[in-house]
């Protein structure tokens, strides 16, 4: 028996029958693992594609509502600006015209009564101003005299000498015919300003919706339960005015919205008359308004004349001339006071920075099936190449609107350049120089431009990128916000990696 059992065990010892059927398990178990792998893989890759995709679109979409209401905020602007300088000239030249129309008839008033005084007489050499009164025994002297000082003909208008004849041709009887065109250009301005402030109020909260929607309709059918965020102006989920839009403080940039300059426009007397008397101070007060800051519009004349009585004998003539008269007269005018000021908005550097730039941040679990299977520690070991760490798959995406200076001009920007910095003092155009700005909310080709992550949060007011790269800080922002309660391992650098 013992001997059998002996020689049975030692032919087990050296019978390989059934070896092939252990090598096919082992075999089918290890190309089992390498397709679930591999599939496990590209689901990730998929996700995470689906995931950035949406990322990058909602992102250039919000970019392109901000570029959209730059461009129209643009437009306003230069509305406003031809709006406030044909009415504050409409409404100087009503002033000034129903002031003039009143200085000129006291004048011809002041004129004839200076000539009757002088007819009075028996002389009949009465001339005006005319040093040259022959009488017969030779005696000279003034007959009669209308005007200012020395000068016959004008009249003192806010202490300057102006000739009646150039008054009488310079009155285009403005008053009361413009009355309608200034209430309507103050109306206009008004509309105008409410128009900027909204579009100034609704940036954010459209390009959140704009971000939303995008996200949402990108992600629906992933069922992956997508946790996404928008980071605008220094804050997540921002719906307030952003920092970059500011009261414009300058006239005469505002003026060059409107592609003219003050002296063109304005200098034909506002300047003198017709003083810049407010500026803005910020939102809902203040603003740019031209009154006259005087007190109140004034002209002078004054008048001269003489009554010559001549009488005669047989001997000889005797010539007895009059007390010489003397009179003036002062005429004030009505002002008008410009009824609403001009506010208009102006870019800030910092728009082409961490204000202007608006980050799309997203999250959702991973579809790894091997996650089911080991649990929420299966990031560790040779399975962390299919598993975002914490089972979480992270992508993120910024974009900003840019201006395409000049364009359609002789010398602008080719065609698609878009301006992601600020075009300051290194810009090769000197018309738009940080100095100038003529361009600052003035062009309207603003258009959506993606960029660089890590170049985001940079400073690039002075047209480079300035600063310390942004993508830790960016990364951290993300984190924080998307998963507060999250543990990572090795901190933000193992976060970066996915």
């Amino acid at each position: 028996m013992w001997k059998q059992a002996g020689i049975k065990l030692k032919s087990l010892l050296y019978d390989d029958s059934g070896v092939a059927m252990a090598y096919t398990v082992l075999t089918s178990l290890f190309i089992f693992m390498l397709c679930v792998s591999a599939y496990a893989m590209s689901e990730n890759i998929r996700q995470k594609m689906e995931l950035q995709n949406a990322c990058d679109a909602a992102a250039y979409s919000g970019a392109v509502v901000q570029a959209d209401m730059l461009s129209r905020l643009a437009v306003l602007n230069r509305a406003l600006s031809w709006t406030y300088i044909e009415t504050n000239k409409r409404q100087m030249d009503a002033t000034v015209d129903d002031w003039l129309q009143r200085v000129v008839p006291r004048y011809e008033r002041l004129e004839v009564e200076a000539r009757a005084v002088n007819a009075s007489g028996n002389c009949g050499f009465g001339v005006r101003n005319g040093d040259f009164c022959v009488c017969p025994i030779g005696q000279r002297g003034v007959c009669w005299f209308a005007g200012i000082g020395n000068t016959p003909g004008y009249v003192a208008l806010n202490g300057q000498n102006v000739s009646v004849d150039h008054i009488r041709i310079a009155m285009g009887r403005a008053y009361p015919v413009e009355s309608d065109n200034i209430l309507n250009g103050y109306e206009n301005i008004a509309i105008l300003n409410d128009a900027i402030n909204n579009i100034r109020n609704s940036i954010n909260p459209f390009i959140n919706a704009a971000v939303d929607r995008t996200m949402r309709r990108m992600t629906a059918k992933s069922g992956s339960g997508v946790l996404f965020g928008c980071h605008l102006d220094g804050k997540w989920g921002n719906t307030a005015p952003p920092s970059y839009i500011l009261p414009q403080r300058n006239e005469e940039r505002f003026i060059n919205y409107a592609g003219t300059t003050s002296q063109r426009e304005l200098d034909r007397g506002n300047n003198v008359w017709w003083n810049l008397v407010s500026t803005v101070s910020g939102w809902g007060s203040g603003g740019f308004a031209r009154n006259y800051s005087g007190g109140e519009l004034r002209a002078r004349g004054e008048a001269r004349a003489k009554r010559h009585i001549h009488t005669y004998s047989t001997f000889g003539s005797s010539h007895i001339c009059g007390t010489t008269l003397t009179w003036e007269f002062h005429e004030s005018g009505r002002v008008l006071f410009s009824s609403t000021p001009a506010r208009p908005a102006v870019l800030d550097p910092g728009f082409f920075g961490a204000s202007g730039t608006v980050l799309v941040a997203a999250k959702c679990k991973t579809g790894n099936p091997l996650s089911a299977w080991l649990g929420a520690d299966a990031a560790n070991g040779v399975f962390s190449a299919f598993n975002g760490t914490g089972r979480d798959m992270w992508a993120l995406s910024t974009a900003r609107a840019g201006v395409r200076l000049g364009a359609g001009a002789a010398g602008s920007d080719e065609e698609g350049a878009y301006r992601i910095l600020f075009p300051g003092d290194r810009s090769s155009k000197a018309k738009y120089s940080l100095g100038n700005g003529t361009w600052n909310l003035c062009e309207d080709d603003w258009d959506a431009v993606m960029i660089p992550v890590n170049r985001a949060w940079h400073d690039a007011s002075q047209g480079e990128w300035v600063g310390t790269p942004s993508a830790e800080s960016i990364l951290a922002s993300v984190k924080s916000h998307l998963a507060p309660d999250t543990v990572y391992q090795n901190g933000i650098g193992n976060f970066m990696r996915h």
